[in-house]
């Protein structure tokens, strides 16, 4: 079972008395902590989150929580520097606060709640530390977001986006990648263009006000990074087609699985967390799919591969539970490579995510496996593909995935697996390899 849902369950009493101490702190900030919080033990898309979480005004809780997200690092430098933690406030719920007081648009006054008064006694100091993070500190990616074309066409999700003053910037292709990212990192807030890559996805400004826009509200736009969507893109399903996301929770490459294959043939979605495959059936309500697509809880590993209706599957995604290194300013500490911890838990991490790629394997009609992870270390890459490689006996080989794509990955399979990454993608980092079944097996 992946540790990071080991973590999580774990963790469930002490999380429950914490949450407790703050219940007079308003239902905005706790429900936006707890989606902090959610996002910190387990990577994963923002938007079934939203979705699930209770709270009336979705628009107004999407504002806060994207406002926290792309100010977290320096939001983690100003906290660290206080002693908001010490005096035994939830980090998240920390994080929430003193985003409010340094750059809410609403002033927050005493009284309210004690979580509150604690920040706010503390306000001096927050300044003071915020006037000592470099500017440099925190450099927002652009933000991404794919049409959902199961509902709406591209050309009729831009139409209504100018309607709603975004201004679509368009550019010449024979200009390059190079003059694309130059480009994507001077928009504006209200500038999109399309994809250099991808076909249905936009660009966006860093500070884009999406959240609020009936689009999104209604699943016909996707708030989704455009690196998880290259893993779907080199699976490469076709109408028709038989697949299994093997990690398939919160939904967001299921969903565009779904859109790929035209809403014909049949999905499988498995994952071990109830709670966070509720979100993916609540998408696949909104998002136009749930005609092609079956849901199951369970873990991977335990389903049979000869058994129905997996045994038919053609095409299968792996996306496990990994470090969560690849993710720009995310919550917590990070994982420290080269400590006892650090390594301990990327040799935990690494032996079920090859457990779990190895599993896939076994399934009799599979022609293709995509392996990803948001994480950029190496043991938890390409070590995993070399290993399940050298297990398959030559029953499987590496594909040479998105060729077209520049960045790839390290060692001697490096060639043939891609990487992506803030500095050179303008994503967060991500690794993805993509396994064939050989000629004859």
């Amino acid at each position: 079972m992946p540790a990071g849902w080991r973590n999580h369950r774990e963790g469930d009493c002490q999380s429950h008395s914490r949450w407790k101490s703050m219940s007079r702190t308003p239902k905005l900030y706790r429900v936006a902590a707890r989606i902090v919080e959610a996002l910190n033990q387990m990577p994963q898309s923002v938007q079934p989150l939203l979705a699930s979480a209770h709270y009336p005004n979705k628009g107004q809780l999407a504002a806060l929580v994207t406002r926290v997200a792309q100010k977290l690092q320096v939001l983690e430098a100003v906290v660290t520097q206080s002693s908001l933690l010490e005096q035994g406030v939830p980090k998240p719920i920390t994080l929430v606060l003193v985003h409010e007081v340094l750059f809410g648009s609403r002033p927050l006054h005493s009284g309210i709640c004690p979580r509150i008064d604690q920040v706010l006694a503390c306000r001096p100091q927050l300044e003071k530390a915020l006037a000592a993070v470099p500017q440099a500190e925190k450099a927002p990616l652009p933000r991404y977001a794919r049409v959902n074309t199961l509902l709406l066409n591209t050309s009729t999700v831009i139409q209504q986006l100018e309607e709603a003053g975004f201004t679509r910037i368009r550019y010449p292709r024979r200009r390059g990648l190079a003059w694309f990212l130059e480009r994507v990192c001077r928009l504006e807030p209200h500038e999109f263009l399309k994809d250099f890559h991808l076909r249905d996805w936009l660009v966006f400004g860093k500070g884009a006000r999406l959240t609020q826009l009936d689009l999104v509200h209604k699943a016909q736009l996707l708030l989704q990074d455009k690196a998880s969507g290259m893993a779907v893109v080199a699976l490469d399903p076709w109408p028709g087609a038989v697949l299994l996301d093997a990690c398939a929770a919160p939904g967001m490459k299921t969903s565009y699985a779904a859109a790929l294959m035209q809403n014909t043939g049949h999905i499988l979605a498995v994952d071990k967390c109830g709670e966070r495959l509720q979100a993916l059936r609540d998408l696949m309500q909104v998002g136009g799919f749930k005609s092609i697509c079956k849901v199951q809880e369970a873990d991977f590993l335990d389903l049979d591969p000869s058994a129905e209706p997996q045994c038919a599957s053609e095409l299968i995604l792996v996306d496990p539970s990994c470090s969560g290194s690849g993710l720009c300013g995310r919550l917590g500490r990070e994982l420290d490579a080269h400590s006892d911890e650090g390594r301990d838990r990327l040799r935990r991490l690494s032996c079920v995510q090859a457990m779990l790629l190895k599993h896939a394997l076994r399934f009799p009609h599979c022609k293709r496996v995509v392996y990803s992870t948001c994480s950029v270390h190496k043991q938890e890459n390409e070590d995993v593909v070399a290993e399940v490689l050298t297990w398959s006996k030559g029953q499987f080989v590496l594909a040479h995935a998105l060729p077209e794509l520049p960045t790839r990955g390290l060692g001697p399979l490096g060639d043939h697996c891609v990487r992506m990454e803030a500095k050179s993608s303008l994503t967060r980092g991500f690794f993805l390899a993509v396994l064939e079944r050989a000629a004859g097996h």
